[in-house]
């Protein structure tokens, strides 16, 4: 469950653990949202795989700003 993902930390996840975290919670915008700000707390928002797949779970939620914001940053 979110729960379990929550109450872990993930100061060491790398670009595959996330992408895993995404595919699990991409069903609830708040969840994607935290994992999100994760993935930028670790220093890897420029990882293209990880910028690909938060942009297809942002535009499959609906939330096309928030897929945007993140095309847009793509290096």
């Amino acid at each position: 469950s979110f729960s379990a993902y929550a109450s872990c930390s993930y100061s060491s996840a790398n670009v595959h653990e996330f992408s895993s975290l995404l595919q699990q919670f991409a069903e609830k915008l708040i969840w994607v949202k935290s994992i999100h700000a994760q993935i930028v707390t670790n220093s890897i928002s420029n990882d293209q795989i990880l910028g690909t797949k938060l942009v297809k779970v942002y535009s499959d939620l609906g939330s096309l700003d928030n897929a945007r914001q993140v095309f847009d940053q793509f290096p």
